[in-house]
């Protein structure tokens, strides 16, 4: 803010005399005058421009997705999360932005820190999973160091598990917990006053009275998500991940991730918060317009859905499908797991095939009734088999997910979940080792009934964790888990079923390499 002018205009006419000559005193009230105006002019546009930021010019924010891609299992799909807020960012403020996705680009930490660096940014978001949070630690403090006057703020499902407890382990300013638009959006705001910080919701300094805010109490909360801007593809190199795998297990395709909705009102005791259990959706038009306008911009026909739970309320489905109908849009959907399988029924599985469903991924979880209701999903496990009988039979390629070593389990109840899934009509199927993730209900269980047992878990990709909770012994439970994959793959109609529907059966020999991981862990590494 300029200071206020001390002299009055006589004072200075009266300075000036002194300097000049007396015939120039009219000439030198005239160039005061204009100099008086046009300090004026710019003390109201800077008085204005603080409406909307304390920063005097563009705020260079630079947002990173953290992790590492496996050789034989190098899944990647775009940062959703980061392309919401950056799109959001670049509708309130007055910001440059780049963005990056490690994993695409296959960046050690190292290199990534230098693609940070170069950019020169005022603050840096970093997003991490709690597998790839590792790194965290050594980047802040490299960055820091480099940026001493940058504000580094950390997002994603593991900060907001974590909460101030990962400030004390990071060299960074605060963390957002929660969905980040709106919290991200006010800390550009409040650049480069560290102090206007404590005040934002969902925002966790040090200076944060509770000392552990997980995330079950979220941040802000968007009740309208049709008031948000389409994801900022823009700022993604769109085309190298049709080079790559994405969540379905289909490879090399031309594609578009989505989300119609956040939140999920079910209680799985093995699942995140970050969005909350208040479920929100976009309006089928809205969601429509999106694929409408990639579909012109980028010629794309294939999309897929990472909803948690995408079919909640079957009218949107059916008003989904029939807007699809009426722009004529002649597309293919998949849903790698946003689809719940007892939800669905033989008119919504129609509607969806009508519309371009061609893959769709079931989450049994766990073929035994006690074990459902320990982990809180509740599945309706004949419904959802028979839904999966309708899709398969409709040609729709279906994977299954199951889940092995939950606390107490036993050998019988694992080879309950081995047999329906082997006995279903599921294309293919993974078998993941239960994980207790910080910040789930599951987490604190295992931490209250077994002081110390989580300690020294290592949080790797998650097929690769190797922790076991069940009745069973560790190398009895490898083995079980060997055991699965062969008896679900090794069946000669399934074989034949596989090759027949799925999308691109030339490249069916590229998944050998991670089969044979599979069926030897625990044996071979």
């Amino acid at each position: 803010m300029l200071k206020p002018v001390v002299y009055s205009l006589n004072d200075w006419l009266f300075f000036y005399s002194f300097l000049i000559p007396r015939h120039s005193v009219l000439l030198a009230y005239e160039l005061l005058s204009l100099t008086l105006r046009f300090q004026f002019l710019i003390y109201i546009k800077r008085k204005k421009y603080s409406a909307m930021s304390s920063f005097p010019g563009k705020v260079r924010v630079f947002l990173a997705n953290l992790g590492y891609r496996r050789p034989l299992h190098p899944l990647v799909t775009p940062p959703l999360g980061l392309m919401y807020i950056a799109a959001y960012l670049r509708d309130k403020q007055s910001v440059s932005i780049e963005l990056c996705n490690q994993k695409l680009c296959r960046y050690s930490d190292k290199t990534l820190v230098q693609k940070i660096s170069d950019f020169k940014p005022h603050i840096i978001g970093l997003s991490a999973m709690t597998h790839s949070a590792g790194s965290l630690q050594w980047i802040t403090t490299q960055l820091k160091t480099i940026f001493p006057n940058s504000w580094q703020i950390i997002g994603g499902p593991h900060a907001s598990a974590i909460g101030k407890q990962l400030l004390s382990d990071i060299s960074a300013h605060a963390i957002v917990i929660g969905e980040g638009e709106i919290a991200f959006e006010k800390i550009v705001s409040a650049y480069p006053n560290l102090n206007d910080l404590k005040g934002i919701k969902g925002v966790i300094t040090q200076h944060s009275k509770n000392p552990i805010p997980i995330n079950k109490a979220n941040g802000h909360i968007i009740q309208s998500l049709d008031t948000l801007p389409f994801p900022a593809y823009d700022l993604v190199e769109i085309r190298k991940y049709w080079k790559e795998q994405s969540m379905p297990p289909i490879p090399r395709r031309k594609y578009m991730s989505l989300m119609s909705s956040r939140g999920c009102p079910f209680q799985c005791s093995y699942c995140h918060h970050i969005f909350g259990k208040q479920f929100r959706q976009h309006s089928p038009g809205r969601v429509v317009d999106e694929i409408a306008y990639y579909y012109k911009k980028y010629h794309v026909k294939d999309y897929e859905f990472i909803d948690d739970i995408f079919n909640l309320n079957p009218s949107f489905v059916f008003e989904f499908c029939e807007e699809l109908h009426r722009r004529n849009l002649k597309i293919k959907l998949a849903f790698p797991n946003g689809l719940r399988g007892d939800l669905l029924s033989a008119d919504i599985i129609d509607a969806l095939c009508d519309a371009g469903m061609y893959f769709c991924a079931f989450a049994i979880e766990s073929g035994s009734p006690r074990i459902q209701k320990q982990m809180r999903k509740h599945l309706n496990i004949e419904r959802c088999l028979n839904n999966i009988q309708l899709a398969q039979k409709r040609g729709v390629y279906c994977h299954g997910f199951g889940m092995m070593g939950f606390p107490g389990e036993t050998a019988d109840e694992m080879q309950m979940t081995i047999d329906i899934m082997a006995n279903s009509h599921l294309h293919t199927a993974s078998f993941f080792t239960v994980t207790p993730l910080p910040g789930s209900d599951l987490f604190d269980q295992v931490t209250q009934q077994s002081h110390g047992l989580l300690d020294n878990i290592q949080y790797k990709e998650f097929s690769d964790v190797t922790i076991n909770l069940s009745h069973v012994d560790d190398a009895h439970f490898l083995q079980m888990k060997r055991t699965a994959l062969r008896q679900v793959m090794m069946n000669s109609n399934r074989i034949k079923r596989i090759i027949l529907d799925f999308p691109q059966p030339h490249l069916l020999p590229l998944y050998i390499p991670e089969f044979i991981r599979r069926v030897t862990q625990g044996f071979i590494y």
